[in-house]
């Protein structure tokens, strides 16, 4: 069976219970609006090829230059993402890119670590030319194969904007609006959930946007200060960058930052690098980018903004007593490594900024109050002295520079924020964000 165009419809449910609540969000998918998901690992796993769909020629997917194929693969072990019903999966590979056959596996038997997300998840893959010659499944859920393509092989062309994680749409709008882009919101999800760039410069932000959240949920160190370092320092008009500083980018046990990897090898990356001068230097004598156009191009229900606000709680308000015991009992046991390689790095891309005469304000994201009264201080098993050290080492760095400010807003969860200001343990609900993001509003508009 081929068809170019084939009907791929696949539905997703995430159920959060209770005790995942205390466990880190930075595994789940990160909703960026209402009814939108960008692209992010959903599964993680082991596998070996049972069949394979036969490769095209140029001439057979003419006029077309790329083509997918749609390969099925036995499940070995599945190390992060919920397992699929079936112990065999359907996945969408490229074989073709830009008139480049790729190397793909054909032999049956052969093992592969693979990472994948819906392929009902990348409607830009629609127009691709797919092949499918797998026997008929009525239950037939295809995947898309997100690991990486090799770096001698050029991206394809449609997937100019994919990153391989839920960055993807913001940095979309970043090259929309980088000339113009006057403050970054930089961190994990707990930032990316925490601050609303559009309060900032107010009244003019909303009609023509200068700030955007470019927080990737999931990231560390080594995602965060390479956006920093490349794609925010050397701005024409940035004059803030507001760092949220979740515990565990310094945490030995989160040392691995994968979304690093697949981001750095991601199609969006790759063709960044190569046309790097071109997007670097380009200026436009046009009019700034405005919110309406950016709607246009994005074409989503995305917050223009970046903001991945968050209207739903995984907990009753007010809290259950058995919940609060739930949590309670979750949060006994700090596992924390302070990670030095991962302080020097970050350290070093503030002072980047710092000398790129750019603002830098770091805070630590609020967790919920209930951790003031356990061992540990977040929902990844910081203790109370490592967060201690960090703070520390926080005051200091921002001692360092007069451009660079520390706010503590966490205090270990003696803060303002009350159990109905968040959506989890981790993360703050879309009150919560509106009251913290005031609170940086504020301090940004005096200094």
């Amino acid at each position: 069976m081929q068809s170019p165009y084939p009907a791929l419809l696949f539905s997703w449910v995430i159920i959060a219970a209770v005790a995942m609540c205390v466990s880190s969000c930075e595994n789940e998918i990160s909703e960026i609006s209402d009814n939108h998901t960008d692209t992010a690992v959903d599964l993680h796993l082991k596998v070996t090829l049972t069949q394979s769909s036969t490769v095209p020629t140029l001439d057979q997917i003419s006029p077309y230059e790329e083509a997918l194929i749609i390969n099925e693969y036995q499940i070995v072990e599945v190390f992060d993402g919920k397992k699929p019903d079936s112990d065999k999966i359907r996945i969408a590979q490229w074989a073709i890119t830009n008139k480049q056959n790729l190397p793909l596996a054909t032999q049956q038997g052969t093992m592969q670590t693979l990472y994948l997300t819906p392929l009902s998840s990348m409607p830009e893959l629609n127009s691709v030319y797919q092949r499918n010659d797998l026997g008929f499944d009525p239950e037939e859920k295809i995947y898309y194969d997100l690991t990486p393509i090799p770096e001698d092989y050029t991206p394809p062309k449609n997937l100019r904007h994919d990153y391989r994680s839920d960055i993807t749409r913001r940095l979309k709008v970043y090259w929309l609006i980088r000339h113009q882009l006057k403050l970054a919101v930089l961190g994990n999800s707990h930032s990316a959930a925490a601050v609303d760039p559009e309060l900032f410069y107010q009244p003019g932000n909303t009609d023509v946007p200068v700030a955007l959240n470019l927080s990737p949920a999931g990231s560390g160190i080594e995602f965060q200060s390479l956006l920093a370092d490349q794609y925010l320092a050397n701005l024409p008009r940035l004059e803030w960058v507001i760092w949220g500083i979740s515990p565990r980018i310094f945490n030995q046990n989160y040392a691995i930052d994968r979304r690093a990897q697949l981001f750095q090898k991601s199609p969006g990356y790759l063709y960044d690098q190569q046309h790097w001068q071109q997007l670097i230097n380009k200026t436009t004598s046009a009019k700034p980018a405005t919110f309406d156009q950016i709607r246009e191009t994005l074409d989503s229900k995305l917050h223009p903004w970046g903001w991945a606000k968050r209207e739903t709680r995984d907990f009753a308000v007010p809290l259950p007593d058995d919940t609060r015991k739930a949590m309670l009992k979750k949060c006994r046991n700090p596992q924390f490594t302070w990670n030095n390689k991962a302080w020097l790095r970050f350290r070093k891309s503030v002072e980047k900024l710092a000398q790129s005469k750019i603002k830098v304000l770091l805070f630590t994201p609020p967790y919920h109050p209930l951790v003031a009264d356990t061992a540990v201080v977040d929902g990844d098993d910081t203790g109370k002295a490592d967060y201690a050290r960090l703070v520390e080492k926080l005051k200091i760095l921002s001692e360092r520079f007069s451009s660079v400010h520390f706010l503590d807003i966490h205090q270990s969860g003696h803060h303002e924020f009350k159990h109905e200001h968040f959506s989890d343990i981790d993360h703050l609900h879309i009150s919560g964000a509106k009251l913290l993001t005031e609170r940086l509003v504020k301090f940004i508009e005096k200094n």
